[in-house]
C-alpha cells in the first residue's frame, strides 16, 4: 500500500508540473484555467489515494473525509489541530447535530484558501514564459504536499479503524 501510494504521488506530481508549466506559457490568459484545473487534480488525487487505501470515494462520508484532507493540507497549525480533533471525534462516534453545516463550511474554507494562497503564488505565473517555471514549481509542490497529507490521514484512519475492530481481550494488560 505504501509503495502504491508513493508511485501515485510521483505520478500526480509530474502531471501537476506539466500542467503548471503548460498554463504558465500564456501568462494571465491561461491562469484562469490553472486554478480550477489544480483543484480538480487535487480532488482526483485524493480519490485515488482513497481507492489505494480501500475506501470508496463515491460514498458521502468518504467525500467529506476528502474535503477534510484538502482543508488540512492548506490550513495553519490551529486549523490542523481543529481538523484532527474533529476527525478523532468522528471515529469515536460523537457526531454533532451541526455536522452538515460544518462540512459545508469546510468546503467553503478550501475554496477560499485556494483562492487566497494560490492567488499570490500564481501572481508570478502571469508573466508569459517566466510563468512556466513558477507554474510548474507551485503546482508540483502543492500536489506533493497534498499527497503527503492524504497518505498520512488515510494511514492514520486505517490504524484507528483496526484498533476499534480489535477486541479488548487481545490487548496486553495495563501495568
Amino acid at each position: 500500500m505504501i509503495e502504491a501510494s508513493n508511485e501515485h504521488a510521483e505520478k500526480w506530481a509530474t502531471v501537476a508540473t506539466l500542467q503548471g508549466a503548460t498554463t504558465g506559457i500564456g501568462g494571465i490568459f491561461t491562469l484562469a484555467v490553472d486554478i480550477p484545473a489544480l483543484l480538480g487534480m487535487s480532488l482526483k488525487t485524493l480519490q485515488e489515494i482513497a481507492i489505494i487505501h480501500g475506501y470508496d470515494p463515491k460514498d458521502k462520508n468518504e467525500r467529506i473525509f476528502i474535503i477534510k484532507c484538502l482543508q488540512f493540507s492548506s490550513a495553519d497549525i490551529v486549523g490542523k489541530q481543529a481538523i484532527l480533533k474533529e476527525l478523532s471525534s468522528y471515529y469515536q462516534g460523537r457526531n454533532s447535530s451541526n455536522e452538515m453545516m460544518s462540512q459545508l463550511q469546510g468546503w467553503r474554507e478550501v475554496v477560499y484558501t485556494y483562492r487566497d494562497q494560490f492567488g499570490w503564488k500564481k501572481l508570478l505565473q502571469m508573466i508569459p514564459i517566466a510563468g512556466i517555471i513558477f507554474g510548474a514549481i507551485s503546482n508540483r509542490s502543492m500536489i506533493q504536499d497534498l499527497t503527503e497529507t492524504g497518505n498520512m490521514l488515510y494511514r492514520k484512519r486505517r490504524i484507528l479503524e483496526r484498533l476499534q475492530d480489535e477486541p479488548t481481550e487481545s490487548l496486553p494488560p495495563l501495568l
